[in-house]
């Protein structure tokens, strides 16, 4: 039988610092640490009763320089910006924005913008958080793209914020979320899209099964390919359902999230940047493979991709002992002389 859970814990997969030196503030007690501790200011904009946006901006350390914006979006799961909890082998802080680990990396005359999920707050103890329900209802690909498209015509348009560029960066999931944003908000300047594919995430889970078919036989390969196509008819024909789940995602987010991305990919006119690693295990390398074809394909010029050898999802390399180092910011760099560079 195909394990299900563990085909879609790696396409789920996000980045997450546990262990890591101590990032949060010296000498504030955990429960009492809030956005400003990190150096974000925060945009909140209602939506309707029962949902507001919440977005956090951390202002460029120079005016001296044009400003820029960067917006970061982050990958799946009911995750906050940051997290923290304590047991019996002590503290233990958690990141899921890279950035804010190494604030540095980012160039100093750019603002830096992310969003927090519907229903999950920036910081939570982890020990004691529930998923509330408000997150499923609104975890869909749809409202991922409108709460980033509000913003940023909130920024531009209303609170006239001048930017020289305006850079879109989306990993894992959130390359779904930029793919579909570019090709709606025209003010977004440049699009980095790293470790997405370009097939439908339904196919994604094809794809990794037929990998496994040499270590198996064509019976128990196509069995359990019949078993995902029998979970796609299931999910589809209650689509839009937050109490039927999937291995931790409701019915509504898998038929969301099931929209090709290169059918958005093309339909943005602005430069693109496709980072991707060649050891990931949550997207199939062969999904992100479509796109350069297809662009080449639709003769369209707009599309700078690079394929990294030895790096996973999250551009981690592991050495022959099992020694895992982070690349993440070795990617953010390219990114960066493509984007001065287009």
């Amino acid at each position: 039988m195909v394990n299900l859970n563990i085909r879609i814990a790696f396409l789920g997969l996000f980045i997450l610092i546990k262990g890591y030196s101590q990032f949060f503030p010296e000498g504030k007690a955990y429960e009492n640490v809030n956005h400003q501790d990190f150096g974000f200011e925060e945009i909140s904009i209602n939506i309707n009763a029962e949902k507001n946006i919440k977005a956090y901006l951390m202002e460029a350390r120079t005016s001296s320089k044009p400003k820029s914006l960067l917006v970061y979006i982050q990958g799946s799961g009911a995750n906050p910006i940051v997290d923290y909890s304590i047991d019996e082998k002590g503290k233990h802080e958690g990141c899921y924005i890279p950035f804010i680990i190494n604030t540095k990396s980012i160039p100093d005359n750019f603002d830096f913008l992310v969003l927090s999920k519907t229903g999950i707050p920036f910081i939570i103890d982890r020990a004691k958080f529930t998923v509330p329900e408000l997150y499923h209802k609104y975890a869909s690909l749809n409202e991922r793209v409108a709460d980033y498209d509000v913003i940023l015509k909130y920024l531009i348009n209303q609170k006239k914020v001048s930017y020289s560029k305006v850079i879109a960066l989306g990993h894992s999931e959130g390359s779904d979320v930029v793919a579909k944003l570019g090709s709606i908000n025209k003010l977004i300047t440049h699009v980095g899209y790293w470790s997405g594919g370009g097939a439908s995430q339904f196919y994604d889970f094809l794809l990794f099964e037929q990998r496994n078919a040499a270590q198996s036989d064509d019976s128990t390969t196509l069995n359990n390919i019949q078993q995902l196509y029998d979970q796609i008819d299931t999910i589809l024909s209650d689509p839009n359902s937050t109490e039927k789940q999937w291995s931790g995602h409701a019915h509504r987010r898998w038929s969301s999230f099931s929209e090709p991305p290169i059918e958005n990919l093309l339909k943005i006119d602005c430069p693109i940047f496709m980072a991707m690693g060649m050891q990931d295990r949550s997207v199939p390398v062969e999904s992100a493979y479509l796109i350069p074809v297809e662009f080449k394909r639709q003769n369209k010029k707009n599309l700078s991709y690079k394929f990294y050898p030895n790096l996973s999802h999250s551009f981690n390399s592991t050495d022959s002992e099992g020694i895992t180092k982070s690349h993440w910011f070795e990617v953010f760099k390219d990114f960066l002389l493509w984007v001065d560079e287009n």
